[in-house]
């Protein structure tokens, strides 16, 4: 028969195919870049500041080619949120 993939890190009560943020930074990356939309139009940049600064230093420690496209888009914010802030 078939073998079943070895299970991942769940918190209880999670089926075993969700994967953990770990495995899929890809994903991680995503919902913060989502987030930080979120902030952003919202006017929080403060938060979204903190939040940029974070996933930048994360984002250089990541080399993985499926990240080009969110890592573009996480800097464009990045510096975005600098030029509202008045910051260079």
């Amino acid at each position: 028969g078939v073998e079943k993939p070895a299970p991942t890190k769940a918190v209880a009560g999670t089926p075993e195919w969700v994967l953990t943020p770990s495995n899929t930074p890809e994903v991680t990356v995503f919902l913060q870049w989502l987030t930080l939309i979120m902030l952003v139009d919202a006017q929080k940049l403060q938060e979204a500041m903190v939040l940029s600064s974070s996933v930048v230093s994360s984002l250089l420690e990541v080399n993985r080619r499926t990240m080009d496209d969110l890592r573009s888009r996480i800097f464009f914010y990045h510096a975005r949120i600098y030029e509202l802030l008045n910051k260079s």
